[in-house]
């Protein structure tokens, strides 16, 4: 289960996202009153945080070695809080369109977490306490849809 771990943990970082339209390529360069947060202790964590749009917040904090975060937000009004309190944790946030809310708590080592979100107005929440937890979390709002097979893809699942 540990090797399934860190095969998800490299997936999580080599995930390769599609360009926006045409219409949103001019915000790539712009800062988008987004805020992004990210607090680590000790040694050897990281976090990544991607937010394209207006009002989006992302918080992490991570406490222990070798955790990993990768956040992407593309839309506006998009929430994402993830805490990682342990060894060897990796967590993703996706979310693309509008008002989306998620919180990933790990507590424990090698927990694997990744949240989809797509559309709008939806709520994500995920609590992994133990070890060698993995969990797919896809939300779907609105119009859109979004199957589970394409989610493991992006997630490397």
């Amino acid at each position: 289960m540990k090797r399934l771990s860190t095969i998800a943990a490299a997936a999580l970082f080599a995930l390769s996202f599609s360009a926006p339209p045409a219409s949103a390529q001019g915000f790539m360069g712009q800062v988008m009153r987004a805020r992004a947060h990210a607090e680590a202790q000790r040694t050897a964590n990281q976090a990544s945080v991607e937010q394209v749009g207006e009002r989006n917040a992302a918080g992490v904090a991570q406490l222990g070695r070798g955790n990993g975060v990768r956040a992407v937000q593309r839309g506006d009004d998009n929430t994402a809080t993830i805490q990682q309190n342990g060894d060897g944790n990796t967590a993703g946030v996706i979310q693309r369109g509008r008002a989306h809310s998620a919180t990933v708590s790990q507590t424990g080592d090698y927990n694997s977490a990744c949240v989809l979100q797509v559309g709008r107005n939806t709520t994500a929440n995920v609590a992994q306490t133990g070890g060698e937890r993995v969990t797919l979390l896809v939300t779907p709002g609105g119009t859109h849809e979004l199957r589970s097979a394409r989610a493991a893809r992006l997630c490397g699942n």
